[in-house]
């Protein structure tokens, strides 16, 4: 399973660490064996789990759950009269950090592998385990691609994807009665493979109305939801994460969707719930493997867990007889030979706390059920409970159907149709407008791209989440006082940033190279990201908004608009005018253009240039701060890495309305915005931002200034 996750630079990194990994493999022995500082040697086992990422709570729910084990078997004595150890290593979700995980578990000795969350990350690490003849029991990723590479060596704790497609066709159609099915994923190996088998499954029970992706990492679904909400589905499944899950989900019912909602394993999760709101996760179903509290056998267990860790993820169950698993393998291999502990995994034949555990001779769990779960006031409860898999469960080819098409629209629905999509591209259009402004101001009048000017958009959202944070704890509340109170605060923080960071990192490099300032920009993404990430309030998993804005609205042309898409615009818009009655209209404002035109002649006319550049990027970091908030507040989730696909984003909008040009940079904004709802419109979500950049690149041809480009004087 590979959740959505926005790209990061630091992936650039990750192929030399696994060729690092690789090369430091290659001398590793066969043996997993290391000192346990007691004169024994330790038994090393491996783990590669998300730790960072969107997806790093579950990764963290399965590794206390796997040391929870290891304590316990330690607790009895170890295995062959040793310790046991897990090393762990981050995968991130993530196929080359996936990759350079596996590569570093060999490369260390681990005798076997407890590694899989993602399935799109463990398919191109399996080769990694079978080189180096290494047995691994996969806790959670349960794509049918995982067992049909032949390895003798990977074995999955859950049934696969071709039994939770028939589980949710099943559901949907017998027992909910739909048969207008909507069908979404997030493209990654995982989602996609259980979108196309279950639209398979379909296949003379009910019409598919949609098949559409979205963009991993996404936050904005506005306008692939309006285009479905033409369709008039009576359901919807989503096969992707809980990142975005509960994004759609919250997103679907703002938009007065009120279809079934149905969700894949891999949106089970509380944050799924903390995300959509209450209101809006309530009565949505969830197709899902039995955790610790469908299992009767798991009680004890899970209390035990609980009163360690706290209530149990949804495969933790499954970690922990893993972990069982693997040691009970070496125990009956009586050696550490990885060879030999594999073929033991493979014969296993054990009792854990999720029932009886074998394999069959592709590695799949034999006798393994899905369970169908409905929320109901904010916690996950059984409607239906395991059905045995029909022996037809077996792995089929990559289904070929097509979608089924809808009746077409009336025209009346497709003017209220575009009225929406027109709305979608507003709000996108004016956070994008709020951003680019700062890249156009400090490009105006230093002739430089700031490229971490994004992560001081993301760097805002977060002090405004602490801020809301306090604000509801306290008399302030969370109504409109405390919201405005933390977005004063978050633009205070980030614009003091925003001039420290030019007065540290760019004034000592002014009279350098442009590359030098180039890559001093990237050097200082690099750092806000991480500095997020490393701040223990915040950390690498993403969070969720304290303040959920009403889904209230009124009725305009037949086109529901919410009373939070105007207060957005309206706040975006009086940020943007009192921008350009600073810069235009104030003696401040003059010498800033000044600084721009020339800044030797405005400084022998006595004005302080450092001054005016600090400020330019002060009052630049300012309105990527105040977009921050409202992003947050409007997606009501945030992530450490946000500001990175922002960023360029906003940089190619400065481009498109000429940079240096406030003005442009607010056309180009709203530009792209609209550029990305179209292209949802006409080539599907997944490629919208393939149309986007087309379409910017074919301006860009025609009018290489931008649209409002002009004389670099005159830019400010």
């Amino acid at each position: 399973m590979v959740p959505g996750q926005p790209p990061s630079p630091r992936r650039r990194l990750r192929l030399f660490a696994a060729c690092a990994a690789l090369a430091a493999g290659a001398c590793g022995s066969n043996r997993g064996e290391r000192s346990s500082g007691d004169g024994r040697d330790a038994i090393v086992v491996g783990s590669a789990v998300p730790l960072t990422g969107s997806s790093a709570k579950m990764g963290q729910d399965m590794r206390q759950a796997i040391e929870m084990a290891v304590d316990e078997i330690n607790g009895r004595g170890g295995v062959l009269d040793r310790r046991l150890e897990v090393r762990f290593e981050d995968d991130a979700c993530d196929a080359e950090a996936a990759v350079a995980a596996a590569h570093k578990l060999a490369a260390r000795g681990a005798v076997a592998a407890i590694s899989g969350y993602c399935s799109g990350a463990l398919l191109p690490a399996e080769p990694v385990y079978h080189g180096a003849r290494m047995g691994a029991v996969v806790p959670a990723a349960n794509a049918v691609k995982l067992t049909m590479q032949g390895f003798d060596n990977i074995n999955l704790m859950l049934p696969n994807n071709q039994v939770q497609a028939r589980t949710a066709a099943d559901f949907l159609t017998s027992t909910l009665g739909k048969r207008r099915i909507a069908i979404l994923h997030d493209n990654s190996a995982f989602a996609r493979e259980l979108a196309e088998l279950t639209r398979e499954e379909l296949r003379g029970k009910a019409g598919v109305v949609a098949f559409d992706a979205v963009t991993p990492g996404e936050r904005d679904f506005s306008a692939v939801l309006t285009h479905l909400k033409a369709r008039r589905p009576d359901a919807i499944y989503w096969t992707g994460y809980y990142a975005e899950g509960g994004l759609i989900i919250r997103q679907a019912r703002g938009q007065g969707i009120d279809a079934s909602i149905m969700v894949g394993d891999g949106s089970r999760d509380a944050a799924l719930i903390a995300t959509a709101g209450l209101a809006s996760a309530e009565g949505v179903f969830v197709t899902s493997p039995p955790s610790a509290a469908e299992l009767p056998g798991a009680a004890g267990w899970a209390r035990r867990y609980a009163a360690a860790h706290g209530e149990p993820g949804p495969y933790s169950a499954q970690a922990y007889d893993a972990a069982h698993i693997v040691a009970a393998a070496i125990q009956a291999a009586g050696s550490t030979d990885r060879a030999a502990v594999a073929a033991a995994i493979r014969a296993i034949h054990h009792d854990g706390v999720t029932g009886a555990v074998s394999f069959d001779a592709s590695g799949r769990r034999q006798n393994a059920a899905f369970v169908v779960l409905e929320i109901r006031k904010g916690r996950f409860a059984l409607v239906q409970g395991p059905a045995a898999p029909r022996a037809d469960a077996a792995p089929s080819p990559p289904p070929r159907a097509a979608a089924e098409p809808g009746p077409p629209a009336r025209s009346t629905s497709r003017l209220s149709n575009a009225l929406e999509q027109l709305l979608n591209a507003l709000v996108i259009g004016s956070f994008y407008a709020l951003v680019a402004l700062g890249y156009s101001m400090v490009y105006g009048i230093m002739r430089m791209i700031n490229f971490a000017h994004g992560d001081l958009y993301a760097l805002g959202a977060f002090v405004g989440y602490s801020a809301l944070a306090l604000a509801s704890g306290s008399f302030l509340g969370a109504g409109a006082l405390g919201i405005g109170l933390a977005l004063l605060a978050a633009m205070a923080v980030t614009g003091g940033v925003g001039a420290l960071m030019e007065r540290v990192a760019y004034r000592p490099l002014r009279r350098s190279p442009k590359l030098v300032l180039l890559i001093t920009a990237v050097g200082m993404s690099l750092l806000l990201e991480n500095a997020i990430m490393l701040f223990e309030p915040w950390g690498p998993s993403f969070r969720v908004y304290p303040v959920t804005l009403t889904r209230a609205g009124t009725s305009l042309l037949g086109v529901h608009v919410g009373y939070a898409h105007m207060a957005i615009l309206a706040t975006a818009l009086a940020l943007m005018w009192a921008l350009r009655r600073i810069i235009g209209g104030s003696t401040v404002g003059l010498a800033m253009r000044a600084t721009a035109f020339d800044a030797e002649t405005a400084q022998l006319m006595g004005i302080d240039v450092d001054r005016m550049i600090s400020l330019a990027f002060l009052l630049g970091a300012v309105m990527a701060a105040a977009g921050g908030v409202m992003a947050g507040l409007y997606y009501g989730q945030i992530n450490f890495l946000m500001g990175f696909i922002v960023g360029i984003k906003a940089f190619t909008a400065s481009v498109l309305g000429g940079i240096g040009n406030l003005s442009g940079a607010v056309v180009g904004g709203m530009m792209l915005g609209l550029l990305e709802v179209i292209g949802t419109r006409g080539v599907g979500g997944q490629w919208k931002d393939v149309f986007a950049f087309a379409a910017l690149i074919a301006i860009l041809l025609i009018k290489p200034t931008g649209l409002l480009g002009e004389r670099v004087g005159k830019r400010m």
